[in-house]
């Protein structure tokens, strides 16, 4: 099979659980004769972040295939590795090399949960989608979720296959997302032998990863309770600035770097800990411990049960139950952190640290479980499950949505023309006795669109009743809610029928452009307000009610079907006041591409060849469309142009003179996603709004991500 790991972070050198477990089991299929690829990429793009790896490797004697371009290739242990390094558009060049390699198999995980490289995978014409869930946080349904989204929910479901790391991750994928997950071993250990390093004469008790959700709260008060003993901790991914200055503040805490190879911090370690507050998938620290004689203390949370294969000591936490909707400065999902009892964790570790013949006890017996155990581990059952996909029909046809309402989705384009809707969310199957067959392509539809909008207004009366709400056609789906209208290409997308949230749709663009907006600038009946980058009308619905008839809004959108979107909300409800310009807003004239993503909201203008995903647009300077519209007066300046400011502030430099009040949103947290460090222009907006003459306003401790990347700026 022709196999290609979609990896949404460094493959190697990688300490991460999931990162070390992705590699093993490409090493692994490909010593079983498979033709496997990994594309993957570095924390931050760059030419420092190249040299970085160029360097690493090389310290590691492994041989570079070619460092040119925008990526360093490579060859270990028999699978080919591309590893994006300068170049941020991971999207793009993971598609393009899913063109050249033709793969049987594309896996996918949950390193990727913004679904950057799902989302091309699902467009290969031919490959079975393969999806590892390695982390029920990273999953976008269910209780452990930190960011649910129906929408991603929508896109898992049409995955060929789900494959989880432990049975309880198996058993939550299928529970809360409704998808066929089996469980298989897919976290192999190292091939060669486990020495037994479990000594009760070791030095430390050691703990991975030391951050909040991994229970750094429990490890931090066990040091201090036990001032004689040697603690250790080992920073990986989840440790933050904040992490280190708590355990540097400890003298019996040492901070010890990340190796290669875990039997290194085996030998030093007296004690594994690993105290989750989290439900934890698996953790492979567990089985590398126990396989080599440490004993290990873990939290009774997610699938450690599993982990521990029957050992003590499985430990009572109160486990996290709540994330803010905010991410640290590692982009790892901000908890509600609940207070602990240590007590059984002390008493435990007391014991172990004294009693030598239940320490020597335990160690033996650990071993041995975890031992039988690695005896069993291996890929073939990966390697049959992959098999199996690969001999049955792919489950649905590449880069189509069923649901999707742009292509007329309750007409099944099928030989005899029947409508059936049982796969879109928020319909019942039709009755036969009113589904008609062979019927014109054109009668179908308005036939499916009729049934549609009766099937929407009937389940719109039953879930809101006594609101007034309407669901219309008229070029594209529309939402009345009382007098006010909402037009929405995606409403029988993938996210489902979301009628309370919708019932209280004008409120929210209301409250929020008043929170967003109108931080530091208070508008004012007859004020000229511009919003670059004015998406499908959510801003401007609320900027035309502030400003008031005798006010004006110049409504700038590049993208086709937001701007018709934004068109068809100011012709319905009346917005006279608002004037639509269909333009990217840019330093200097040009015709750009801009690009379509599965959330609209992300879409972004780039230069560069059209794709199938893309759309041209003209670039203007906002200057030469304030000389054009006459717009000689601008109380406030909004632009929300995801990552685009760098080149659109240059434009904008003779009407900036004339604003009073600006906001700019900048985007750099999609760069530290992986979205490409274009996005990262929060710098470049402060210094080009100062030098413009402004004073800055930002707020900084706002614990939504994106809030403060908001830079607003008045005049003195």
């Amino acid at each position: 099979m022709r196999i290609l790991l979609a990896h949404n972070s460094l493959y190697y050198p990688s300490f991460g659980g999931g990162d070390k477990s992705n590699r093993l089991l490409m090493e692994a299929l490909a010593a079983r004769g498979h033709e496997v690829r990994v594309v993957a990429r570095v924390e931050h793009f760059g030419a420092e972040a190249h040299d970085r790896l160029l360097a690493d490797l090389g310290a590691r004697g492994v041989t570079i295939d070619a460092s040119q371009g925008a990526s360093i290739r490579l060859r270990l242990n028999a699978v080919q590795v591309s590893v994006l390094t300068r170049d941020s558009m991971l999207r793009a060049n993971f598609a393009s090399q899913v063109r050249a390699f033709d793969p049987d198999v594309i896996v996918t995980s949950t390193d990727d949960p913004a679904h950057l490289m799902l989302d091309a995978a699902l467009k290969s014409p031919r490959a079975r989608v393969v999806y590892l869930v390695r982390a029920t946080i990273a999953l976008p349904f269910g209780p452990d979720s930190s960011f649910p989204s129906p929408a991603k929910t929508a896109d898992l479901r049409r995955v060929d296959g789900a494959v989880a790391v432990s049975e309880y991750v198996a058993a939550y994928t299928r529970r809360w997302g409704e998808m066929d997950a089996v469980h298989v071993p897919i976290s192999l250990l190292e091939p060669g032998e486990f020495p037994c390093l479990g000594r009760f004469d070791n030095r430390f008790v050691t703990m991975v990863n030391p951050c909040a959700v991994k229970g750094i709260s429990i490890f931090l008060a066990l040091a201090e309770r036990l001032p004689a003993v040697e603690f250790a901790a080992v920073p990986t991914w989840g440790t933050t600035e904040a992490d280190l200055r708590a355990l540097r503040g400890l003298p019996n805490i040492s901070l010890l770097p990340p190796v290669d190879d875990i039997g290194e911090l085996m030998r030093r370690t007296r004690v594994a800990l690993v105290p989750s507050l989290w439900a934890e998938a698996r953790s492979r620290i567990i089985l590398e411990a126990m396989a080599r004689g440490i004993p290990v203390m873990a939290s009774a949370t997610g699938g450690l049960a599993e982990a521990m294969l029957g050992m003590d000591y499985l430990l009572p936490v109160n486990p996290v139950v709540r994330y803010r909707s905010q991410v640290d400065a590692l982009m790892v999902p901000v908890p509600d952190i609940p207070p602990q009892d240590i007590s059984p964790w002390l008493a435990t570790l007391e014991r172990l640290l004294t009693d030598r013949a239940h320490y020597e006890q335990l160690s033996a017996r650990s071993r041995r479980a975890a031992m039988a155990y690695a005896s069993t581990l291996n890929a073939l059952p990966f390697e049959a499950y992959l098999r199996k996909l690969v001999e049955s029909p792919k489950l649905r046809k590449p880069g189509t949505d069923e649901c999707a309402p742009n292509r007329d989705p309750a007409i099944s384009e099928t030989q005899g023309g029947t409508v059936d809707r049982s796969d879109c969310p928020g319909f019942s199957p039709l009755p036969a006795s009113r589904r008609k067959a062979r019927l014109s392509s054109d009668r179908q539809r308005l036939l499916a669109r009729r049934m549609k909008l009766e099937q929407a207004n009937e389940a719109a009366r039953a879930a809101l009743p006594g609101v007034d709400i309407e669901i219309l056609w008229e070029g594209m789906w529309i939402r009345r809610v009382g007098p006010n209208y909402f037009p929405d290409p995606d409403m029988f997308g993938p996210a489902g029928l979301r009628w309370q949230r919708w019932a209280a749709q004008a409120e929210k663009h209301l409250r929020d452009a008043g929170d967003y907006w109108f931080h530091v600038y208070k508008p004012q009946p007859g004020d000229v307000i511009v919003d670059i980058g004015a998406g499908r009308g959510e801003d401007v619905f609320a900027f035309s009610r502030a400003v008031g008839p005798a006010g004006s809004v110049f409504a700038i959108e590049p993208h086709p079907v937001s701007f018709r979107t934004l068109e068809k909300l100011c012709a319905l409800n009346k917005l006279g006041n608002v004037t639509t310009l269909n333009y990217a807003c840019v330093d200097e004239p040009a015709q750009l591409q801009i690009e379509t993503l599965p959330v609209w909201e992300s879409n972004y203008v780039r230069t560069g060849e059209a794709s199938a995903t893309s759309h041209p647009v003209e670039g203007v300077t906002f200057d030469s469309l304030c000389a054009r519209h006459g717009m000689d007066r601008i109380d406030f300046l909004k632009m929300n142009i995801e990552g685009a400011e760098r080149r659109a502030l240059p434009g904008c430099r003779e009407a900036l003179k004339r604003a009073r009040y600006v906001c700019v949103a900048a985007h750099d947290f999609r760069a530290v996603r992986g979205e490409g460090e274009d996005f990262r222009t929060l710098a470049f907006v402060r210094e080009f709004l100062t030098a413009a003459g402004f004073e800055l306003i930002t707020r900084d401790d706002d614990p939504r991500y994106y809030v403060p990347y908001h830079v607003h700026g008045r005049r003195p």
